[in-house]
């Protein structure tokens, strides 16, 4: 029961290291900006790759913006006010 328990454990913390930076920050930023997914739009703002621990994202969608930072073991967290787009 214990191992059974630990490699859930272990399967759920590596997670957010597989998944790519660009996905990770839609579906935050589906909640953040109260938009559904299909309608965010992400690009890498900066960084080496997606999966990058430090690499800057941008999403917008639904007349709202904001930026998100990769971060290895919380996935993606929100770097900036929500914005109304220009």
């Amino acid at each position: 029961m214990v191992r059974k328990l630990l490699v859930v454990v272990a399967a759920v913390s590596m997670s957010g290291c597989l998944a790519s930076g660009v996905q990770l920050t839609k579906d935050r930023a589906t909640f953040d900006l109260g938009c559904p997914k299909d309608q965010i739009d992400v690009v890498m703002l900066s960084g080496l790759t997606e999966r990058g621990t430090g690499s800057v994202f941008g999403a917008q969608g639904c007349g709202k913006k904001a930026t998100y930072v990769r971060h290895e073991a919380a996935g993606v967290t929100l770097n900036s006010p929500i914005q109304e787009k220009e």
